[in-house]
């Protein structure tokens, strides 16, 4: 349906509340799901449930966008003008999770999450765009393919607060798929979003379009800069790990008769009286490399003793 020929009322912004309403129960609810993990401190036990929420966001918005281009293969062919109900619902929704999620983080933790907060304003902007005139649901919707990926993101972020090995197969195989689904639906999906803003620059006015560009140029550097991030921690630090791996010999303890011998007694039980330099500290003891720590080192000092987190 082409969204000109829309006469009922719009009910967006009635999706929109309940979708806050929505998620802001759900975040209550999470309060009783928290593990014991999770539950270091209070702002560990707020990102907990604040990335569980969002997972659940992902999960919905992701895969019922997907939904919308298999069940209107024609919204593809017209991202401005073409119109569902099933679209506005999921764009709806969305509009109504980031407004809660801004709020939340702008609460809880505006220090920490200055970029988000920029990111939620530009995506509350557009989406919001699209459910106040019933247009560019079709480019709302190519937008929201990004939410595949957040599945996997999220799912990592919450391995992390709950203390899953990074070299578990869980973790390593949605690790794998993390990087996969962020090169398709997140790298593909926001170049193939910049070529079609610029394509048809024509079809748009000059808000809607400077917008649009200025909106992508800032997430599209953002998640580059979280792609990196990804990777450093992951991948980079792993390799640098198994790069320097201690071997075997250096931590093997000394023999008996390695220790016998370093201290001069001879077989018959009776100990031999070496020079000073023959019998060096350096002989007796072995320096080991230090491993590469993670960032968690950074709470520990020289003795080796756990500083007060911030």
């Amino acid at each position: 349906m082409d969204a000109s020929q829309v006469t009922a009322n719009n009910n967006g912004y009635l999706w929109v509340c309940c979708s806050f309403v929505s998620f802001l129960s759900t975040n209550f609810a999470l309060g009783y799901l928290i593990p014991s993990n999770a539950k270091k401190s209070p702002h560990h036990m707020w990102k907990w449930k604040n990335i569980a929420n969002s997972l659940l966001h992902s999960s919905i918005t992701g895969i019922w966008a997907m939904v919308c281009f298999l069940q209107i293969p024609a919204m593809k062919d017209d991202l401005i003008n073409n119109y569902s109900v099933s679209a506005q619902g999921v764009i709806s929704l969305s509009v109504g999770y980031f407004i809660y999620d801004l709020i939340d983080m702008a609460v809880h933790d505006a220090k920490r999450s200055s970029g988000l907060l920029i990111h939620h304003c530009l995506v509350v902007s557009c989406f919001g765009l699209s459910v106040c005139t019933n247009y560019y649901q079709g480019y709302s919707l190519v937008a929201l393919l990004v939410e595949v990926n957040s599945i996997f993101l999220h799912f990592r972020q919450l391995m992390l607060l709950y203390g899953v090995d990074k070299s578990s197969v869980t973790y390593r195989v949605n690790g794998m798929l993390n990087l996969a689904t962020f090169v398709i639906f997140r790298v593909f999906t926001m170049g193939g979003m910049l070529h079609w803003l610029l394509a048809h620059r024509a079809d748009l006015s000059t808000t809607v379009f400077g917008l649009g560009v200025f909106s992508l140029i800032v997430i599209m550097g953002m998640n580059f800069q979280l792609l990196y991030r990804v990777w450093k921690s992951d991948y980079k630090k792993t390799s640098q790990l198994k790069g320097r791996e201690i071997p075997e010999k250096i931590v093997k303890p000394l023999q008996s008769h390695q220790l016998q011998d370093h201290l001069g007694i001879q077989p018959n039980g009776k100990c031999e009286i070496r020079n000073h330099q023959d019998v060096s500290q350096s002989s007796l003891t072995t320096k080991v490399p230090s491993p590469i720590l993670d960032d968690d080192s950074k709470n520990v000092d020289t003795n080796g003793k756990f500083l007060k987190s911030e």
